[in-house]
């Protein structure tokens, strides 16, 4: 019990390896040959380790002396005494500091190294800079020298915004970016010091700021001062009567195609009335918007054509202010129909056929058999948006046990969820709220399989499966449009994923399959 004691008393040296000022051979294992940690003597005087001792005798109970003389007697575990007073020598014995390669020239007891560690100032530590890109590691006394002559990633403050950047960046940001430089009005009216952060507001205010053609919006590209634009305007009259011209007649010709794309809308071959229930009423208000818009614009495209005639035969000036005026008036006319009328038709329209482009997307490619093969393209680029913070995760697009069955989708974070971030892609099942869930059993009890495919043999497949646990949310019949999902955080890991065979093309294929349980 004693021995036992004296052991546990004598824990191991703080720091294995120290180059010792001079070390004695008593001091030395004679199995390891380094310097004794926790020294047990034998009846013959001889000194070894406690840890090399048991490694010696292992499973036998005697064995002979290391030492190998001819006055040594076989060793047993039960013989052996500690040696505490070897243990203390060794303790203030000295040794040089292991910062000595870096400068420290300092020695000291073996016990009290460890102590001097933590305030010796030739210590290796991470340059501050580390955060930027900086992978040197540097002792504290030569830090200030590493950061003002060598570190290439080394920070200066804008002394102007006071902001620390890259001494690097510095300049680009002076010259770019930083919004407490004085900057010139670009309108070049005369202003000298004006702040970057205030450039925007000065320029909706600038007296020099140039001004555009009102017939801008039909597609006059001219600008410059006041009396510039007054005089273009006074001298292109017949220009913009056919820019307007050919304006109205754009909006004819797309008025057409929209009529068109109305017509394959309604087409039931086309479009998936079960998918769409609300599309044909809006359709119609549409169209009979359009129809309005179409009568009005009519009678535009008439009296452009006249006022058109009517500048060829003018030969007065006030003939031509009156057409001037005519013309002001046609196009207040025109920007009535065009800006509340037409475009927040066509954008509706618009809106409205891309919620019916997905739809037909998802039912084009929805599966019915329980078994999801989702192709994930570009996987280098969506793993960086991943990891940039982007774009976290991924759904796939909707599959079904069978026409009328559950409905779900998978959902993978390319840079791993939970305990899989950073090292991992999580792979997750989500049940998803379906037209015909009144009719199927809850909560859902299927078999889960999620694979990864090999897309060389196929004979690689990474595969996990589950048990949906009825007592889970996630299993439940959806009150909202997903349940939480549940899966695999550490499906596979992101080194495997972006070998062979599974990464090929830049592109990931992952399987999800339904299976029912069999009654037991």
């Amino acid at each position: 019990m004693a021995a036992s004691t004296i052991i546990k008393s004598m824990t191991l040296l703080p720091t294995e390896g120290a180059e010792f000022v001079q070390l004695d051979d008593r001091y030395e294992c004679l199995l390891c040959n380094k310097v004794l940690q926790v020294p047990m003597m034998t009846q013959c005087g001889h000194r070894v380790c406690k840890n090399c001792l048991d490694n010696y005798l292992e499973s036998q109970n005697r064995r002979p002396c290391p030492a190998d003389q001819d006055d040594c007697v076989d060793i047993a575990i039960s013989e052996m005494l500690p040696d505490f007073g070897i243990h203390r020598e060794i303790q203030k014995l000295d040794v040089y500091c292991a910062n000595k390669e870096y400068g420290c020239k300092q020695t000291m007891p073996w016990l009290k190294l460890k102590d001097h560690l933590v305030v010796c100032p030739y210590t290796l530590e991470d340059c501050v800079n580390k955060g930027f890109g900086c992978k040197a590691k540097v002792s504290k006394i030569k830090l200030a020298e590493h950061l003002e002559k060598e570190c290439k990633f080394r920070t200066k403050q804008c002394p102007h915004c006071e902001v620390r950047l890259l001494e690097s960046q510095l300049a680009d940001h002076i010259q770019n970016t930083c919004p407490s430089v004085s900057v010139i009005c670009p309108f070049k009216c005369g202003e000298q010091a004006i702040l970057r952060r205030k450039l925007e507001a000065h320029k909706q205010v600038c007296h020099a700021k140039p001004k555009e053609c009102q017939y801008k919006d039909n597609g006059c590209t001219f600008s410059g001062t006041e009396d510039e634009v007054q005089q273009h305007e006074a001298q292109s009259i017949n220009y913009h009567l056919g820019i307007m011209h050919s304006h109205l007649q754009a909006v004819e010709t797309e008025n057409v195609i929209l009529k068109r794309k109305i017509e394959k809308l309604e087409n039931p071959d086309v479009t998936p009335k079960s998918q769409v229930p609300v599309a044909v009423s809006k359709i119609e208000e549409v169209e009979r918007r359009q129809n309005t818009q179409e009568n009005t614009l009519r009678n535009t495209q008439k009296m452009v054509a006249s006022l058109n005639v009517a500048v060829k035969n003018c030969s007065t000036k006030d003939e031509v202010h009156s057409l001037k005026v005519a013309i002001h008036d046609l196009k207040s006319k025109t920007d009535e129909i065009k800006t509340p009328g037409l475009d927040r038709q066509l954008t509706l329209l618009n809106v409205h056929m891309q919620e019916l482009d997905l739809r037909l997307q998802c039912v084009e490619t929805a599966s019915f058999n329980g078994v999801l093969i989702w192709k994930i393209r570009n996987y280098k680029k969506r793993k960086l948006e991943a990891i940039s913070g982007k774009t976290l995760s991924l759904y796939s697009q909707p599959f079904y046990t069978n026409r009328y069955g559950y409905k779900a989708c998978g959902r993978v974070y390319l840079n791993g969820d939970g305990m899989g971030k950073g090292s991992h892609v999580s792979l997750f099942f989500v049940l998803l709220r379906g037209d015909f869930d009144a009719l199927l059993s809850w909560p859902f009890r299927q078999k889960v399989t999620l694979s990864l495919i090999d897309q060389e043999t196929g004979k690689k497949n990474v595969i996990d499966s589950f048990r949906a646990d009825p007592t889970s949310n996630s299993f439940k019949r959806p009150t909202t449009d997903m349940n939480i999902a549940s899966g695999c955080p550490l499906f596979a890991a992101q080194s495997k994923v972006e070998s062979s065979p599974y990464l090929k093309d830049d592109c990931i294929f992952l399987k999800i399959q339904i299976e029912d349980i069999e009654p037991s």
